[in-house]
């Protein structure tokens, strides 16, 4: 794209020459994808085991033979991003958990980048200069860490370049280090605090320029790491005096308030000035940071446990999403479902920065040492064991120690704990009891059920928001039933004929998800929502707050209708109710007749989503809601002290009668009235909109 001497016109071009780089990449990649797919003889695609995945997931058999296979040989397909999380895996296995998870990211304000600018240019418009200064500066970190040995002498590293839809690449880094980094020794290489500026002025620009989390949550709620109202990253972190190590996870670091020690500063955003504290902190490496003026995220890893999760993380690739609309006409021609090859062309992105990357032949995934894949075994080197070569497969077998011993079963599993997703433990714990019989099987649970429960553990961890969360006996019951439903697959019996203890099947409501939703607001958050809004409703206001209240507090019944004109506050009241009912911990349904009017409410769902009513509900005046008895909504209906129904009168009468015939089946009572006695329901409508007069209003205005 450059030479010397020659002016190239197309780097003037902005928008146009990233759109270039696109297109010629892809050109690159079609043809190297055409190649592909006209060689699949070569790949030998028949060979691949989708036979048996086809019968598991109750596929046609007869396409298998069509199967166009995107071989791991491709950088980049979902079989190459597997081999290199097998990889990393593998250095887990041998050297143990890495010490630091180092996430480095492209500063389009490096001198190296805004000197080589054509006048009027910013670095996103030269996509080809970020990839190469990123390149240089990528390798030139990995050298100051494993060659210049600035936090010990390097086992092993490997990383992998990633490009976001609305940022500059970014490298996600491990590094094993040959002497381990011990919890004393963390806050002398991390640090989670602003630096003083009195005493390193230049490190306290860098951090407070590029470590800084937002602000978001009710800073600015438009934050790009919001969802659902919560940060996803979990700022603001709590003030805490030391840093504390955790059993699994990273460690909580060191983050003192300003009453201890800890600096602050003011940091404008949208035109409010805000004080920024330690909460607020990205951990970071002040050696790093100062060397390389970036945002450079630096976590110690404390535990295997989360090593799975990590190595994942490193190597997930770009994110892909893939939907087809189909003819359901039988003489429409068929659409060939296993063509790997175009679902992962249409499914992926290509920004300007990855073409420019790739289009220099620059690599995305680099390691040492090397892997090396044992593809097959020699035949007499499966017979040596420790140098020592056996006469026969089975003393070799012996001398391994998998014969007749369920410490067998103990290695294996305690290997696969390194290696496999906690699904697939479990599926492996499965298969031993199902066809091995193992003399111990209740003791082999017991030392390794924190390895099948870690997936359960997660999903409640991201679902609540809440990384504190730690294994509990109901997590363990899940895990059990999940094991005993695989058991009843394959050999058709429970987990009792094989000397365990059966799960509790009636008490498994950990991942009622239902249930999750509705108690994951924050109570402090919900008292500070009231505490605050509370005295600002007038005297209209106060009465309907305090007479709704005071039935849910009574638990007496009730059943209210809200109406009044646009703007005078009902969503306002609305809010507020839920919010002090959710505060101390009760469940409170906010729906509405149509999806628009649920935005407006904290929580808010549609009835149809919520209540399961039928879609023909107004052919229909016997409906019931598609509620089972057992089911998790049933519970939550159980539990819920308020229903509030937003556009109520746009709703058919048969929604409410189908809901009040499920509330009667659910809470076994024989009346409407006494079901009120356990939930209210808050009916609020507005019958009509006014609009405000403008006296002044153009006729210009209205056309």
């Amino acid at each position: 794209m450059i030479r010397r001497g020659l002016d190239n016109v197309i780097l003037r071009c902005r928008e146009l020459c990233q759109q270039f780089m696109v297109d010629m990449y892809a050109k690159i990649e079609s043809e190297r994808l055409r190649y592909l797919r006209y060689n699949q003889q070569k790949l030998r695609a028949e060979e691949y085991i989708h036979l048996r995945d086809a019968i598991n997931n109750n596929a046609d058999v007869a396409e298998i033979g069509n199967h166009v296979i995107l071989p791991s040989s491709y950088v980049g397909s979902p079989r190459h991003m597997q081999e290199y999380i097998q990889d990393a895996l593998t250095f887990v296995r041998e050297y143990g958990r890495p010490c630091l998870f180092i996430t480095f990211t492209c500063n389009p304000k490096w001198p190296e980048i805004t000197s080589l600018l054509l006048p009027g240019q910013n670095a996103i418009h030269r996509h080809d200069i970020t990839a190469r200064v990123f390149r240089q500066k990528l390798k030139s970190l990995i050298s100051f860490i494993t060659k210049s040995h600035v936090f010990g002498p390097t086992r092993c590293w490997m990383y992998s370049v990633e490009w976001q839809k609305r940022g500059l690449p970014h490298a996600h880094i491990l590094v094993w280090f040959i002497d381990k980094i011990r919890p004393e020794e963390i806050d002398s290489i991390i640090s989670a605090e602003i630096p003083d500026p009195s005493t390193d002025q230049l490190l306290f620009d860098i951090v407070t320029t590029n470590m800084i989390h937002g602000p978001c949550g009710t800073l600015n709620s438009s934050s790009p790491c919001m969802a659902d109202g919560k940060c996803t990253k979990n700022f603001p972190k709590d003030f805490t005096n030391d840093t504390v190590t955790n059993v699994d996870g990273y460690p909580i670091y060191r983050r003192r308030n300003p009453e201890n020690g800890g600096q602050s500063f003011i940091k404008n955003i949208i035109n409010t000035d805000i004080d920024i504290d330690n909460r607020w902190v990205v951990p970071y490496s002040p050696l790093l940071s100062k060397t390389y003026n970036a945002h450079i995220n630096v976590e110690f890893c404390s535990s295997v446990k989360s090593i799975k999760y990590i190595c994942k993380y490193v190597h997930k690739g770009s994110d892909m999403a893939v939907f087809r609309v189909e003819n359901t006409n039988v003489n429409a021609p068929p659409v060939n479902k296993n063509d790997e090859i175009t679902l992962y062309q249409i499914g992926r992105y290509i920004s300007s920065n990855e073409a420019a990357w790739r289009i220099f032949g620059f690599p995305i995934h680099e390691r040492d040492p090397a892997v090396v894949q044992l593809a097959i075994h020699l035949e007499n080197d499966i017979r040596k064991v420790n140098g020592q070569q056996y006469p026969t497969y089975k003393d070799a077998c012996l001398a391994l120690g998998l014969l007749e011993d369920d410490n067998q079963w103990e290695c294996m599993l305690a290997e696969a704990a390194l290696n496999c997703t906690a699904i697939q433990i479990r599926l492996l714990f499965a298969i031993v009891l199902t066809t091995c019989f193992p003399a111990r099987a209740q003791i082999l649970w017991e030392n390794h059920k924190d390895s099948m429960t870690d997936d359960i553990l997660h999903q409640h961890r991201i679902r609540c928001h809440d990384l504190t969360i730690t294994f509990s006996d109901e997590m363990y019951n899940e895990a059990l039933i999940a094991i005993e439903d695989l058991c009843i697959v394959i050999a058709n019996l429970p987990l009792s004929n094989f000397g365990m203890n059966s799960p509790n099947r009636t008490a498994s409501d950990l991942m009622n998800t239902e249930m999750n939703r509705e108690l994951q607001y924050s109570t402090v958050e919900m008292a500070a929502i009231v505490a605050r809004n509370v005295p600002l409703m007038n005297e209209e206001q106060r009465t309907i707050y305090d007479r709704i209240m005071l039935a849910v507090s009574a638990g007496q019944g009730g059943f209210f209708f809200l109406d009044a004109p646009g703007g005078t506050g009902k969503t306002f009241v609305i809010s507020l109710i839920l919010a002090e009912i959710r505060s101390n911990n009760g469940i409170a349904l906010a729906v509405a007749s149509s999806g628009i009017a649920a935005t407006l409410l904290d929580g808010g769902r549609t009835a149809h989503s919520v209540f399961k009513l039928p879609l023909n509900i107004q052919n229909n005046p016997d409906a019931v809601c598609n509620i089972k008895k057992q089911s998790s909504m049933a519970t939550v209906l159980k539990r819920c002290k308020l229903i509030i129904w937003d556009e109520c009168t746009m709703a058919h009468k048969h929604s409410l009668e189908a809901l009040n015939r499920t509330l009667k089946d659910i809470k076994t009572v024989t009346n409407y009235l006494a079901e009120l006695c356990w939930s209210f329901q808050v009916i609020s409508d507005k019958h009509f909109q006014s609009f405000h007069v403008q006296h002044t209003l153009m006729r210009s205005t209205l056309a």
